[in-house]
């Protein structure tokens, strides 16, 4: 595709603009398989959504089945494309962005020698803060979508908004977090491990002989089981981030008397019971401040009560 072009004397002639079709096509496709990936993050977290703070209609039946999912599904196509489209984008360039570092680091790598201690610390580091970078992103475009379902609101707003529930409950949004990803990943090598278990049982039917190998097999169907459990476990994963979500939007902007609460019973319990126990120091200077006691007024006659002034 890069040397078609105009036959001249039996050689072709290289068409300068081959390199940038190969890059936009290139960025389409990463572009479209993003955008794929978050439309179905999106329509997870509407229907997360639409059960959470609609459960009435779940319950009398109006819907039920695939009825959410496809309604979801049409929300998002009709209202929220543009919102997928931008974090898709912003999640694309952020990987971009990391690959070409990767790539200028291994040239730099491998085209000088001096102090390669240091230089393998640096470059350690570089990509640790870019995982965090990366995995940061991936985290508030997930959040974003569900503030985007609940509020319908655009995606820069719905990040806003997360951020700044996620930062007032940092404690326990990492404590479940933390826990949640370490159940799904126990999880994931559990259905590994029994897949691959079941392969290395079923292997002496299998009529192989002593030069077969064995352990490449059960090796790629440890690997195959393991991408499989990882792909259907993400939207475990999604929900479950949704639902936290969804709760953190209820506790700030219900409070349970005239405003009653949408989460269950056994959900607050269960988010009462998973509270971090410590607590952040204030970085405030009332607070340190010891307090004064409270004026006593004397006992005055019921003419003269009206007339003084509360301390």
């Amino acid at each position: 595709v890069a040397s078609a072009g105009t036959p001249h004397h039996g050689l072709l002639e290289y068409d300068p603009y081959a390199v940038l079709y190969f890059l936009f096509n290139t960025l389409g496709c990463l572009w479209t398989s993003e955008m794929v990936l978050h439309l179905g993050q999106c329509t997870t977290a509407g229907v997360i959504v639409r059960w959470y703070f609609g459960a009435s209609d779940l319950i009398s039946g109006r819907q039920s089945g695939v009825k959410p999912v496809l309604a979801s599904l049409g929300r998002t196509l009709r209202y929220s494309s543009g919102s997928v489209a931008l974090g898709s984008l912003l999640v694309m360039a952020g990987r971009l962005f990391r690959f070409f570092l990767e790539h200028c680091l291994h040239q730099a790598q491998t085209n000088s020698g001096s102090k390669p201690e240091l230089r393998g610390v640096a470059q350690c580091c570089l990509r640790c803060c870019l995982d965090v970078a990366t995995k940061y992103l991936q985290f508030m475009s997930h959040n974003a979508y569900t503030l985007v379902a609940s509020h319908d609101v655009s995606f820069c707003e719905g990040a806003k908004q997360a951020f700044e529930l996620t930062l007032s409950n940092i404690g326990q949004v990492s404590l479940l977090t933390a826990g949640e990803r370490l159940l799904l990943t126990l999880s994931k090598l559990a259905v590994a491990c029994f897949c691959t278990a079941g392969a290395a049982l079923c292997l002496p039917f299998a009529g192989l002989g002593a030069a077969d190998n064995t352990s490449g097999a059960l090796l790629l169907t440890f690997m195959v089981t393991f991408n499989v459990a990882d792909a259907w476990i993400c939207v475990l994963d999604a929900a479950v981030e949704a639902i936290f979500l969804c709760f953190l939007v209820d506790q700030a902007e219900n409070d349970g008397d005239l405003l009653p609460y949408y989460a269950s019973a056994s959900l607050r319990r269960y988010m009462e019971r998973h509270k971090p126990t410590y607590v952040l120091p204030s970085m405030s200077v009332e607070e340190d401040e010891p307090r004064t006691p409270a004026c006593e007024e004397p006992e005055a006659p019921s003419s003269s009560k009206e007339n003084l002034r509360a301390c």
